[in-house]
């Protein structure tokens, strides 16, 4: 017999309950009872079917359920069958947690590295061909900007466009980068000019402070400082 008030077991001919000291009236339990179980079963199904839906909700109300069901065993003796409901949707849940934190941190991890991988050519570089001493060519980078010309004279005489980072490896100390180059507009002797209107793929080798250049429109190389 148990107590309609607390839930408590007693023996079937006590007339006050054990643990709260209430009367014991079996008919007023037994309705209780079974809407209590009824409540925690829907709980329960509820809770599982949302760790498909939405893992939030669906790992609280499992979790709600499970301390229930628990807290129902305790003061009654009995098990209910549907609390695996609860066990199944919290595992599912937290699976889902972990797999969703996970391609977050992935997802992070390679726009931290693609960005950090920017920074470090990004600026403005005085560059050289091999035969010659002074540089020749001015590169600017700058927020996924490219400025290419005549050195010192950006603002006369050089190309302006938009690039794309294609791919970027670091291997003892050198990094790599795979720019592809969309040429926006020129600038010849101060005057805008859409001459180069295909896109170009640049490639950069970068090791501290110098960066060795070649592009796919030329086969010179041009050595670079900041």
């Amino acid at each position: 017999m148990y107590c309609s008030k607390c839930g408590t077991k007693n023996k079937e001919e006590s007339k006050f309950c054990s643990n709260c000291g209430s009367e014991m009236k079996e008919d007023m339990y037994v309705s209780k009872n079974t809407s209590n179980e009824s409540g925690l079963k829907a709980l329960s199904i509820i809770g599982f079917i949302f760790s498909f839906l939405t893992f939030p909700i669906g790992l609280i109300l499992s979790i709600i359920g499970l301390v229930k069901c628990n807290k129902y065993k305790k003061q009654t003796g009995e098990k209910l069958n549907f609390n695996a409901f609860n066990i199944a949707g919290l595992i599912i849940s937290i699976i889902e947690l972990f797999i969703t934190l996970l391609v977050i941190l992935i997802v992070i991890f390679v726009f931290g590295i693609l960005n950090l991988s920017k920074r470090n050519f990004e600026g403005e570089w005085d560059c050289k061909v091999i035969y010659t001493n002074k540089p020749v060519v001015t590169a600017k980078f700058t927020n996924n900007t490219i400025t290419w010309g005549k050195y010192n004279d950006l603002d006369n005489n050089s190309l302006f466009g938009t690039y794309k980072l294609n791919s970027f490896e670091t291997k003892n100390n050198k990094s790599t980068y795979s720019l592809n180059i969309k040429p926006m507009y020129m600038i010849e002797n101060g005057k805008e000019s859409n001459k180069y209107a295909s896109n170009v793929t640049m490639n950069l080798e970068l090791e501290g402070d110098s960066m060795v250049v070649t592009t796919s429109q030329t086969s010179l190389k041009y050595y670079c400082s900041r």
